[in-house]
């Protein structure tokens, strides 16, 4: 028998008894405690006069992830029993249900969930009803995707229900979601609830396997929603939203969006020798694979290498696109060596950045045209060969391996007396030099080194952490001309038995480090810094400060730089800052504590201005006091 709805609204509302108690256990993640807001509950009928309760409840405990399915027992006026109903409570956060592979709604300490609970139509009373409360739970893990509502959901009434229209935007960094759903739970003026509601998410077309498609919303997309309430009211004056949803780590999966990023240097047009710096940055909604450099030519592309991805290398782009996985390692680079194009490295060529993400789409980031003139270069030039591009390096005696020439009439002495070997932009020792290698004596028979043209390093891998360094040859000619040649990157990798370098040792620390003081004041009471650079210890400058209390300092690609802190305190710690982070100082620098010295050549990739802190000690030791150095280095493009 069915009732007229405002004569069941009416019963419920005012001789319905509430029989209320709360539960509390332990879960694996922490103590479960459910406790049900009372003042919440309201009950209303459907369309087709089911008693429909709606309430929320919160979880005051410190289990995490914790499901929780509330049941309402039913009584008649004498207490006999005659039914029950239950409902997942919703909200709060969304969890993979490991037994099944489903996923579903959960809360964490202290959150906030709500629940419709439909009884069925055995359970419709004539008179009085009583009922109450009963829970179980469930302890799950937490899902990291994050849809979000943008804007202000628009409610409308149609037929008198409740409509609601907006968008959501997936702004997770790494993942993609499907099967996405937005709930709705709404409220009245006086805070009842009225209706508890979802609905899907309208994106793109996703095929998740087995040729089943559904709705999903990938990296950073927004999609649209309609959601219709099925009970009746007015439009709602306040509403709490929450989601249910799938998501994917697995890179395996198809993916959107091709990689995008730039190609920044080399300048267009211009006019270059020897090595130059390829560079620019590059990210995808999900991993970049690879930046390809190549060569145009009349028969199609011509591969040329594979850039190397430097973390920390452009904290712009990673302060720009904050929700972009691997963004702190967007920054790529490449060292390109004109002599060994077409025409002994002479005449006007094409390069292009190719970038591959992992489910192999590409991009192309940019192209440059260059105008190679290595017939008038008068500098010396040539390659690394060992450690490779990103190759690894190991032990006391690692072999590093390369060769240099310089154009006639001019010869790089055969005792290696004015060839340096870098470390991290320090000088570390000379090589042995004039051994002759068929391959490159051959490329360039005409050169007065040709005959010996290869030497040798014997580098002693274990003071240095474990982790990515550069490596490069700085050779000077018997005319003074200076080149840094072969930069590359590197890692160094030793077990734990091997020596490891102290802080102070000279080697560049690696470690944790503690972040800045905000007692401490971004200022030096210095007024100058000592300067070199350009591989030139000779030329030595001061740096004055600027009016507004930093120094600044430009420097052009790869160009080594040694910054000296005689006219200051003991330099104890030194730091790149980005806004509101703090990271370690930068791949191939090194500050020497002992020398009171910081060494950098900017590997390729390195491009921007860096802002550069270091901590200054004064005082004697019982009364010290720490100031700071602040140091604003601007890399533009080699010219």
């Amino acid at each position: 028998m069915k009732f007229a709805k405002n004569k069941i609204y009416f019963h419920i509302c005012t001789i319905v008894i509430i029989l209320y108690f709360s539960i509390a256990a332990n879960a694996a993640t922490g103590t479960v405690s459910i406790v049900v807001d009372q003042s919440s509950i309201n009950i209303m009928p459907d369309k087709d006069n089911h008693l429909v309760f709606l309430g929320k409840c919160s979880n005051q405990g410190t289990g995490d992830g914790i499901k929780v399915t509330i049941t309402i027992q039913l009584f008649d006026s004498k207490n006999n029993y005659i039914g029950h109903a239950s409902s997942m409570v919703m909200g709060g956060k969304c969890v993979m249900l490991t037994d099944t592979g489903e996923y579903t709604f959960a809360l964490g300490a202290n959150e906030t969930g709500f629940f419709k609970v439909i009884t069925g139509s055995d359970f419709h009373p004539s008179t009085t009803v009583l009922y109450s409360f009963s829970y179980e739970t469930s302890a799950f893990t937490v899902l990291n995707a994050s849809p979000e509502i943008t804007g202000t959901p628009v409610f409308s009434i149609s037929d008198g229900y409740p409509v609601v229209n907006g968008e959501v935007k997936n702004t997770s960094s790494s993942y993609l979601i499907y099967f996405t759903e937005i709930y709705m739970a709404i409220f009245d003026n006086s805070g009842k609830m009225t209706g508890l509601d979802g609905v899907y998410i309208s994106g793109n077309s996703y095929d998740y396997g087995s040729g089943t498609t559904d709705s999903a919303l990938y990296t950073n997309e927004t999609g649209t929603y309609s959601l219709p309430f099925s009970l009746k009211t007015s439009i709602p004056s306040n509403y709490s939203a929450f989601f249910k949803f799938k998501e994917i780590k697995d890179t395996t999966k198809p993916e959107k969006y091709p990689p995008f990023g730039s190609m920044d240097t080399p300048v267009e047009n211009s006019v270059v020798y020897g090595s130059i710096p390829v560079s620019g940055w590059a990210l995808d909604d999900r991993e970049i694979d690879v930046v390809e450099i190549y060569r145009e030519t009349e028969n199609g592309m011509v591969y040329i290498g594979t850039a190397d991805f430097v973390e920390g290398a452009r904290p712009d782009i990673a302060k720009a696109f904050p929700d972009y996985p691997d963004n702190e390692r967007a920054g790529w680079g490449y060292l390109l060596l004109t002599n060994t194009f077409p025409g002994n490295g002479n005449g006007t060529f094409k390069l292009y950045a190719i970038a591959r993400d992992k489910s192999g789409k590409s991009a192309t980031l940019g192209s440059k045209t260059i105008i190679c003139d290595n017939a008038n270069s008068t500098r010396p030039f040539g390659a690394i060969d060992t450690p490779s591009q990103g190759g690894v390096a190991s032990g006391k005696k690692y072999i590093n391996w390369g060769w240099a020439l310089t154009p006639f009439p001019n010869m790089i002495p055969i005792d290696g007396s004015t060839m340096g070997v870098y470390v991290d932009g320090k000088l570390k020792g000379n090589p042995v030099y004039n051994l002759f290698r068929e391959d490159i004596s051959t490329l360039f028979p005409y050169y007065m080194n040709s005959s010996g043209p290869v030497g040798y390093y014997t580098l002693d891998t274990t003071p240095y952490k474990n982790g990515t360094h550069t490596i490069y040859w700085v050779v000077t000619d018997t005319k003074g001309n200076t080149s840094g040649i072969g930069s590359r990157y590197f890692s160094i990798s030793n077990n734990s038995s091997s020596p490891t370098a102290m802080d102070d040792s000279g080697i560049k620390s690696e470690g944790n480090i503690s972040p800045i003081s905000k007692s401490r004041v971004y200022k030096s009471n210095d007024n100058t810094l000592l300067v070199m650079k350009g591989y030139n210890d000779d030329s030595i400058y001061k740096l004055n400060k600027e009016p507004d209390g930093y120094f600044s300092l430009t420097l052009h690609e790869m160009e080594w730089v040694k910054i000296c802190f005689e006219n200051i305190g003991k330099i104890t710690e030194g730091y790149i800052v980005e806004g509101n982070t703090q990271t370690q100082l930068p791949v191939g620098s090194t500050l020497d504590t002992e020398e009171n010295v910081f060494y950098w050549t900017p590997g390729p990739g390195f491009i921007g201005k860096y802002r550069f802190v270091f901590i200054e000690k004064t005082g004697i030791e019982t009364q010290s006091s720490n100031s700071n150095i602040e140091l604003i280095i601007e890399i533009i493009p080699m010219q």
